[in-house]
């Protein structure tokens, strides 16, 4: 606990935050709840499967901690779809 870079953790999160939510502002046209669910979705595969058993392919981790990082990205990017379904109506 004691080598974690907490600030840098911090900056990660913030863009990766700001990168879904502009993604999803500037770049989908159609904008609702289903269509954020489908984004949120969609990202979190893309994130979660990289995240997850990408780890696990390089790191000695085991199978079980990859299925749970995997399917907690994905849980997490399609409530952030729900939220910005919910929140963004027009183009940013």
């Amino acid at each position: 606990m004691d080598k974690l870079n907490i600030p840098l953790i911090y900056f990660v999160m913030f863009v990766l935050v700001g990168t879904f939510v502009l993604i999803y502002g500037f770049l989908i046209e159609q904008k609702s709840l289903t269509v954020g669910i489908k984004f949120g979705a969609l990202f979190g595969l893309a994130l979660s499967i990289s995240a997850g058993f990408g780890t696990y392919i390089h790191m000695p981790i085991p199978l079980r901690l990859a299925w749970a990082w995997f399917l907690g990205g994905l849980i997490k990017a399609i409530l952030a779809g729900v939220i910005v379904g919910l929140l963004i109506k027009r183009n940013l």
